[in-house]
């Protein structure tokens, strides 16, 4: 029981007046497109291997009519297999859900992965 809450995710009357349309996370319905191309060069360097590498990802909402997409081009430092890793990458989103001043951003990341 949702109390006076309406369930945005049902066709309930009072849905219609959920901010943002019905959908409150979880699954959206569309179509997704992931494309990856990477190479690992197979000459040590120090400690490891280098791996460049270029990522591409689409979302094409049903819902909302609208799409989101990001490249990525990076670069993995590969020292032991999924073991132990560091990896930097740029990657530019274009999300057209967003205001118009908002819609594209690029950001850099840095990233260690550790496990045993």
């Amino acid at each position: 029981d949702l109390g006076d809450v309406p369930d945005c995710g049902s066709g309930e009357p009072g849905a219609a007046a959920c901010p943002g349309g019905r959908n409150v996370g979880g699954q959206v319905d569309g179509n997704a497109y992931l494309a990856t191309v990477a190479y690992l060069i197979p000459a040590k360097i120090g400690w490891g291997q280098f791996q460049p590498y270029l990522r591409y990802q689409r979302f094409d909402r049903d819902l909302s009519d609208t799409t989101n997409e990001q490249t990525d081009i990076g670069v993995n430092y590969v020292i032991d297999g999924h073991n132990a890793r560091i990896t930097a990458v740029y990657s530019r989103l274009d999300d057209d859900r967003l205001a118009p001043a908002q819609t594209e951003r690029d950001q850099f990341i840095v990233g260690v992965q550790l496990q045993y």
